[in-house]
């Protein structure tokens, strides 16, 4: 080590035996003893640091041998002209030696502030670096990938950090990932309802204002805009703007929302699909694919197509009813096929059957009936919520029509077609194992589209715009290509499933609605008889006032909590969650109860908030009036502070 290189690293102490020693030389004018004393303490710690200062310079001259040992150099010199930045730190991070590159590249000319290696690995510590192997940490305004190598000096760990300056290629790297091509496809959703209700001059203005408002915001993010025909427009544009458009919330779909003629609200909607993390030829593929899904989530959002699924943004109007008798008789038509095909059919809905669920599978039996097929529906009835459904249909005759999973299973041959009615996804079926045992498929449903849909379905009839799936089936009913039987208990359980999910015909009630009601009334659906499935116990209106009363608001939100695990709290919950609805300045409830580990949230609006999207923030869906989520192993006090940041996250950015 030179004196140079001693006089630098320790001049404290070097300063510190010269001022002891200057000392000493100035009492021999004054007194012997006490300069001879000075003297000896001056030899005794000069005799102590050189010691203790070979022994560290001999530890470090060990540590350079292992590394270059561990490097294969057989030179001294080679380890401090390699390549690339080396530090070498013990097993608690503390650093130990670094080389010259190190010195110039890593520290420059400050001195550390300390002797742990967080500081030249952006906080990363040790141990998670080693379990990595490698680590991108940025540092002194570079960017470098560090490597960890372990060796052993003096019988203890040595840990050697060599840094790749690669700041360069990151950059390379993010700016292709910026330049990505992107791909839109952009609808407005009720440009039919504008051309029928405007005159050609009013609709003109009207379209070509908003086509203003939307080539504005292309032009602002950068992006190329054209027209299509009827309404649509296709927009390509670089990742780097997309991500901006993300930030900003997709906003045109607010103006497009806000948009006036005359000063009059156009009420008109837009939908965008974004294609993405694609070649080129397959990005307006899946622009129009994530158009659907945006479609069938009822419009007014954008979706962007990923590699792991879609992400959606907007959402928060209503959507705009958009069925035509057209289709539904095209659609009853093609069930009525499979069905007539079929060897047997199994009817399911999703788990926790309701009164719309099982009313609609009850629509779906009338039908599989007339073409005498033998049928069964699919319920769990330990957690079934329309048990006084079940006992009117065993009492009206049908005692083998419902069977549990296990007996499902074992009807299920080649020729078997399984029709799932109000829900679209796996995970919610009452039987997850029996739908993959079947082959052949049909899913009527009504809740907005999720990205994890059954995509194997024969035949997929999804309408948003519906109250619920008896609304869809009542429908579908009236243009079958065969006479059949609705039986009274099926008509009552049709209308059941309605008033449930419009609420007595508040919520969701389109024009469609009612004539699917008046249908059921012709075929003699008892509305008393209905209105009985709905009664409680006395021990559930209890509870659901328990619950009411331990509400607490938060915004525009009503959330309250049931404790404990309580048998058979599910619909006291959800008749809370309506109840909630009533008290002024509330639009949208929320009640949290538990099942088991499994923290339960029931959701419920009148349309001034969106639930659905709430609710898919946590894991679960639903529609915009009514949705639901399911929190395995969380308690119900971090389920409330979940509830709440999706709730600042998705209504209240």
């Amino acid at each position: 080590m030179k004196i140079k290189e001693v006089l630098h690293n320790h001049c404290v102490a070097v300063s510190a035996l010269a001022a002891l020693l200057f000392v000493s030389v100035s009492l021999l004018f004054f007194n012997i003893t006490l300069a001879a004393v000075s003297f000896a303490v001056f030899a005794g710690i000069t005799i102590f640091a050189l010691l203790r200062y070979r022994n560290v310079y001999g530890h470090i001259q060990r540590i350079i041998k292992s590394v270059e040992s561990s490097m294969d150099f057989s030179e001294r010199e080679a380890v401090f002209s390699f390549p690339l930045p080396v530090l070498a730190a013990n097993a608690d991070g503390r650093i130990e030696w670094y080389n010259d590159l190190f010195e110039r590249a890593l520290i420059g000319d400050s001195r550390l502030s300390n002797l742990q290696i967080e500081q030249f690995t952006s906080g990363i510590k040790l141990d998670e670096l080693a379990m990595s192997g490698v680590a991108g940490v940025t540092c002194a305004g570079r960017s470098y990938s560090v490597y960890i190598n372990r060796i052993f000096c003096d019988g203890a760990p040595l840990y050697l950090l060599y840094f790749a300056d690669d700041t360069a290629l990151k950059a390379t790297a993010e700016e292709y990932e910026k330049s990505r091509p992107v791909v839109a496809v952009m609808a407005i959703d009720n440009i039919d309802d504008i051309y029928q209700n405007n005159s050609d001059s009013e609709y003109t203005s009207i379209v070509g204002g908003m086509e203003r408002l939307i080539e504005e915001w292309c032009v602002h993010y950068g992006a190329l805009m054209r027209k299509y025909a009827g309404g649509r427009f296709l927009m390509i544009t670089e990742e780097r703007h997309l991500q901006d458009m993300i930030a900003d919330r997709f906003y045109i779909l607010d103006r497009i929302r806000e948009y006036s003629y005359n000063d009059k609200p156009v009420g008109a909607t837009m939908s965008i699909g974004v294609g993405r993390s694609a070649q080129f030829r397959e990005l307006e593929s899946l622009a129009r694919q994530s158009l659907d899904m945006a479609f069938g989530r009822g419009g007014d959002q954008a979706v962007i197509h990923n590699k792991d699924g879609f992400d959606f943004y907007g959402g928060v109007s209503k959507g705009v009813e958009k069925r035509t008798k057209v289709k539904s008789r095209i659609v009853a038509s093609a069930i009525s096929e499979l069905i007539s095909g079929s060897g047997n059919v199994l009817i399911m809905g999703h788990r926790f059957s309701d009164l719309d669920s099982l009313g609609a599978s009850l629509g779906m039996y009338c039908l599989c009936q007339a073409y005498s097929k033998p049928v069964n529906i699919v319920i769990d009835e330990s957690t079934t919520l329309a048990s006084p459904l079940i006992e009117r249909v065993r009492s009206s005759g049908l005692k083998d029509l419902i069977i549990s999973p296990a007996q499902a299973a074992e009807a299920v041959n080649a020729d078997t077609l399984l029709i799932v009615t109000d829900t679209h996804r796996p995970d919610f079926l009452e039987s997850r194992q029996l739908y993959e045992s079947v082959k052949s498929k049909i899913v009527i449903d009504h809740h907005r589209k999720m990205a994890d849909f059954i995509g194997d379905a024969v035949l997929f009839h999804h309408e948003p715009y519906a109250s619920s799936a008896s609304e869809m089936v009542a429908e579908l009913l009236q243009y079958v290509p065969v006479k059949m039987n609705l039986s009274q208990v099926a008509a009552d359980g049709l209308l059941a499933g309605i008033m449930l999910d419009t609420k007595d015909f508040v919520l969701r009630a389109g024009v469609k609605t009612f004539e699917a009601a008046a249908y059921l009334r012709s075929k003699n659906a008892d509305t008393v008889a209905v209105k009985k499935l709905f009664s409680g116990s006395m021990e559930e209106y209890m509870l659901k006032n328990r619950i009411v009363s331990s509400a607490e608001k938060y915004r525009d939100c009503a959330i309250a909590s049931l404790d404990g695990d309580i048998g058979n709290s599910r619909i006291a919950c959800a008749k809370a969650a309506d109840e909630l609805l009533n008290i002024e300045g509330v639009k949208a409830s929320f009640v949290i109860f538990m099942s088991g580990s499994t923290a339960n949230i029931s959701a419920r609006s009148l349309g001034g908030m969106n639930v659905q999207i709430i609710m898919e923030a946590l894991g679960g869906g639903g529609h915009q009036t009514m949705a639901a989520a399911q929190l395995k192993d969380t308690s119900s006090e971090r389920a409330k502070d979940m509830l709440v940041n999706a709730i600042n996250e998705k209504i209240y950015f």
